[in-house]
């Protein structure tokens, strides 16, 4: 199969994720499903923005999402619960937005971070208030890097955002609907595989943090990083894809040594040097 690659300038999912990360996938969630087809059982260990999930076109049977920050989790169960009282305090809080509330919140998500991950170990518990803080800060600050460490949070560009995801209702809904039977799990990425066993058609998406990423456990993620981890990942990806599995894999070319028969098609990064090199593999 030939590479196909996403052109801007396309029209985007109808539901689309609230983040602008780097590595976002709404450019080319669609050729995502194109690939996978439309599986009884979808698993994404590393869920992040939920963009290909989000932008699934048939969604059906059981999907399952999780991630090891404990925020986008909260997060993601807060906006399949209560995502218009999380845009209330979005905005009561966007109205005095400066740096040094930023930093205020940083503190105070800091002190609940235990509180947090603990309480997440139940499969239906969140927090709205914090879910918004923490997105207040993810939102206005450069690269979402508002917990990343001990760095003093400042303003993007000095100046407060709205989003639509918080503006528009009628989107606030539609990704509350989207999300109303997914499943939101928080933990290492292996703690969710085993679903995979239950089912005879099922994809994986495999989203981890980059190889490079990972060896320099550079500041680009909210909690630390194994340096062998993208390399584990892709090794569990070509022993386990088959029949029964397709595999979705995301990386830099010549990360990871694949089978040759893997289509590949450009990953949807936008920004960066290396931006024509990300590409997601599929088991063939």
């Amino acid at each position: 199969m030939s590479q196909t690659v996403y052109q801007f300038g396309h029209p985007r999912p109808n539901v689309v994720s609230p983040f602008s990360w780097y590595g976002v996938r709404n450019l080319v969630a669609e050729q995502v499903w194109l690939h996978l087809g439309n599986p009884t059982l979808y698993v994404e260990p590393f869920c992040g923005t939920c963009s290909v999930l989000l932008a699934r076109p048939n969604p059906r049977g059981r999907e399952i999402v999780n991630d090891l920050s404990p925020w986008l989790v909260n997060f993601w169960r807060a906006m399949r619960s209560e995502p218009d009282r999380m845009a209330r305090i979005y905005f009561q809080h966007l109205t005095n937005l400066n740096n040094r509330h930023l930093a205020r919140l940083k503190v105070l998500l800091r002190e609940k971070k235990q509180w947090i991950t603990t309480n997440l170990a139940d499969p239906q518990w969140h927090t709205v208030t914090v879910a918004a803080h923490w997105y207040i800060g993810q939102r206005n600050t450069f690269w979402g890097k508002f917990m990343v460490g001990n760095r003093r949070p400042q303003l993007k560009m000095g100046r407060k955002y709205r989003h639509p995801f918080f503006e528009h209702k009628q989107d606030r809904e539609r990704i509350q609907a989207r999300l109303q039977e997914v499943e939101i799990y928080h933990g290492d990425w292996t703690g969710v595989l085993h679903h995979l066993d239950d089912s005879s058609n099922a994809a994986v998406f495999l989203d981890s943090p980059y190889d490079d990423i990972c060896r320099r456990n550079a500041d680009h993620y909210e909690v630390e990083l194994r340096p062998e981890l993208a390399q584990e990942v892709a090794l569990w990806g070509v022993a386990h894809a088959g029949p029964q599995l397709k595999v979705a894999m995301c990386g830099w070319e010549g990360d990871y040594d694949l089978p040759p028969d893997w289509p590949s098609i450009w990953g949807g990064a936008t920004d960066g040097r290396m931006a024509h090199l990300d590409r997601i593999w599929f088991s063939a």
